[in-house]
């Protein structure tokens, strides 16, 4: 499989999916389903990272050891290509070095301009930048009807990116905290009501229960939206059904924003910065510093008045 002369949106979206073809190229994740076997990845062709964030050397340990299984396939004649995907933080030399080795030869596309910076650092080329694959719902036919009185939540449990390994309870008690302090405001002052939609289940379901509770305790009612029973479609209707979205993730930033609906994007990663930067639309990013949800109250004045900051 050429990665690097794939044309052809047909090609692009079946790598998306992971659909098997006689080329064999499949996504990263049914490599996992298949638990590894090396009877079976020893037979492909190519094996893609279809979106995500999976080349980053917070955990060095965890790093090493997916980049030294990407090393070994490519010894064994296996391609290994990344497709809108960001890639990042890579502190460290040995993390650099360990990303070469991975992904050096295979066809490079990535989402963000961060990310080809960081790639053509390590010394890969050439890194193509694209656009993230979530970009392809905004060609979508939903069914969408006019927005409700109520804005959603898309939160995630630990707070920064830089964060992603330490499951602190403090960072997520604090983001409740923030939200609950939006919440508030955008209750009292616009009417809305209180919609939580979590977008990377199973992490972000549990969060979304925990800060349902915190709001109830605070006397705030809101609905967790179980998007574990929703096509990916449903839940970009839901994020379209809104008159504000509150997002720590990029993919419900991503989804308001083809849906025309205001954001306010709280910058918990480098990748959310990016699209910001690339965005022309109605959104705000806020810093995830504390006292944040504050900011975030006035922020969403003026973005809801049409004279949000650029």
């Amino acid at each position: 499989l050429e990665l690097a002369r794939c044309a052809g949106r047909e090609r692009i979206a079946h790598l998306a999916t992971g659909g098997t073809r006689p080329d064999r190229a499949i996504t990263l994740r049914h490599a996992y389903r298949s638990a590894l076997s090396a009877w079976y990845i020893l037979r492909l062709h190519a094996l893609v990272f279809c979106g995500g964030q999976w080349l980053h050397d917070l955990n060095l340990f965890r790093h090493t050891a997916i980049c030294l299984w990407l090393r070994s396939l490519r010894l064994a004649n296996v391609r290994v290509g990344v497709m809108g995907c960001g890639i990042g933080p890579l502190n460290t030399l040995l993390g650099k070095w360990l990303t070469l080795q991975a992904v050096e030869g295979g066809g490079l596309w990535v989402r963000d301009k961060g990310s080809q910076v960081l790639l053509t650092d390590t010394g890969l080329c050439p890194v193509t930048m694209g656009a993230d694959l979530a970009m392809d719902t905004g060609t979508w036919r939903l069914r969408v009807r006019q927005p409700d009185a109520v804005f959603g939540f898309c939160p995630c449990a630990w707070g920064t990116f830089e964060k992603l390994y330490q499951r602190d309870e403090r960072v997520r008690e604090t983001v409740a905290q923030e939200l609950v302090c939006l919440a508030r405001y955008l209750q009292e002052t616009w009417g809305w009501s209180c919609q939580i939609i979590p977008t990377m289940n199973p992490e972000d379901h549990a969060m979304a229960l925990y800060l349902a509770e915190v709001l109830q305790e605070s006397r705030l009612p809101c609905e967790v939206i179980d998007t574990t029973r929703l096509q990916a479609s449903e839940v970009v209707s839901v994020v379209a059904s809104t008159r504000l979205i509150v997002s720590m993730r990029l993919h419900p930033f991503i989804f308001a924003s083809l849906q025309h609906v205001p954001v306010l994007a709280v910058n918990t990663a480098a990748k959310i910065r990016q699209y910001h930067l690339q965005l022309s639309g109605r959104s705000v990013l806020l810093e995830p510093t504390p006292g944040w949800g504050q900011q975030g109250c006035r922020a969403a004045d003026k973005l809801l008045q049409g004279s949000w900051p650029t």
